[in-house]
């Protein structure tokens, strides 16, 4: 990138690690944000969020809150008072397209297109796709009723997932073994106002994400990462809830040409440009493809640790010059971020001054169960060490999450009972 410093507006709700990533590559940055956290408003030259996080005030339920909408009020009150090089994403309006066709309107999106998102995204099409460049894939139907869910899982073969048709982060997603199972969690889906849904195969495996660079035709993958999926430690809410990553995922040659094959041929087919993840679950050395982020990923961080590259300066050179990196070479450790998520309704503690933690909530604000808390960055020299470490550190924040929330507990009984 050039002398001049540029402004870059990055827009979704998981944005610490691509912001950071821009201000180490000399950008300025302006932040249109969902969560409104402390550390991110701090490293920012301009911020606006949708939630105000305020001391002993909840910030409510993501579910029952989130409107991507909302950012387009947001971008344009940044646009009125900045000029952009362009806008980059993080997650959040994947599905949005509306949302992202009038953000490009407002800032020219660096990287795919409105129209070549929607195309990835879409799910009935882009299993067609799969299924035409032969590419492996777990069998999967979308259906408009409870009937056809039961015919098509009976045809696939139990256990099936269910899945929102729209959606991301593990949101939704369940797991059924039988017809019951079945009728349940479907009523579930459809009770948010789902039309259709996903019956797909249960695929047991390692969950994994492929980060690569795009320039199409041509493509480089970063990093494999291992995804870490509804883990009951975090207090995770949901059963295939994103949950943070591990990079790098050690597969083994023929596992790597596979995946290679996947991003050639998706990047070429889709024609992808700057910073994108295919998600695959690898059963016996075989990549099943479950589904395409066209935009930066959450393992962003984790990448930028154990190999030592800018990924924001990736992407940018990718999208406007059509620049693949070099090959990256050996990751230097481990590097692991989890994300904690509150066990019940708590008043969240001050971590500011913590040098691990990233995604900072306002001290003594309200966060309710469910929700995330923060994440935890770690790195060691085996995946193992660096996962204790963060699984150390988890363990140290929900303390002293459970002794401030008693002592504000008691201090209100105190107040009230005077």
């Amino acid at each position: 990138m050039g002398s001049k410093k540029e402004n870059f507006l990055v827009v979704g709700i998981d944005n610490h690690a691509l912001v950071n990533s821009l201000k180490n590559a000399g950008c300025s940055v302006y932040i249109a944000d969902y969560f409104g956290d402390l550390d991110i408003k701090r490293i920012s030259d301009g911020f606006r969020s949708i939630i105000v996080q305020r001391a002993f005030t909840s910030s409510g339920k993501f579910e029952e809150k989130y409107d991507p909408q909302e950012f387009i009020g947001i971008v344009k009150n940044l646009a009125k008072s900045h000029e952009f090089e362009g806008a980059l994403l993080s997650s959040g309006l994947d599905d949005s397209f509306q949302v992202l066709s009038d953000l490009n309107n407002i800032c020219r999106i660096v990287g795919n297109t409105p129209e070549q998102i929607k195309k990835t995204r879409d799910k009935d099409f882009f299993f067609k796709e799969l299924k035409k460049l032969d590419i492996i894939h777990p069998v999967t139907s979308i259906v408009r009723c409870l009937d056809s869910a039961l015919v098509e899982a009976e045809e696939i073969g139990y256990p099936v997932l269910v899945k929102p048709f729209e959606g991301f982060a593990g949101t939704g997603i369940r797991k059924v073994c039988n017809r019951k199972q079945l009728e349940e969690e479907y009523n579930k889906i459809t009770s948010f106002n789902e039309d259709k849904i996903l019956v797909q195969e249960f695929i047991k495996g390692k969950d994994v994400s492929i980060s690569f660079i795009a320039a199409y035709p041509g493509s480089k993958i970063i990093s494999l990462n291992e995804q870490l999926i509804g883990l009951k430690k975090t207090y995770s809410p949901e059963p295939f809830g994103y949950c943070g990553n591990i990079t790098p995922f050690n597969g083994d040659r023929t596992v790597i040409k596979k995946c290679k094959k996947i991003v050639d041929k998706i990047t070429s087919r889709f024609k992808l440009l700057g910073s994108n993840g295919i998600d695959v679950v690898i059963k016996e050395n075989t990549p099943y493809v479950i589904e395409v982020n066209p935009r930066f990923q959450g393992s962003l961080g984790c990448i930028e640790r154990a190999y030592g590259v800018n990924l924001a300066r990736m992407h940018i050179e990718a999208c406007t010059e059509k620049k693949l990196p070099a090959s990256l070479g050996n990751p230097s450790c481990f590097a692991t971020r989890l994300i904690i998520f509150a066990p019940r309704r708590l008043i969240a503690p001050d971590l500011t001054a913590h040098p691990n933690i990233s995604d900072v909530p306002f001290p003594n604000s309200i966060i309710e169960e469910g929700e995330p808390v923060c994440s935890i960055n770690t790195v060691g020299t085996t995946r193992q060490e660096s996962l204790n470490k963060a699984q150390k550190i988890s363990n140290v924040i929900l303390k002293q999450v459970e002794i401030k929330t008693f002592q504000n507990f008691k201090d209100s009984w105190n107040k009230y009972n005077c």
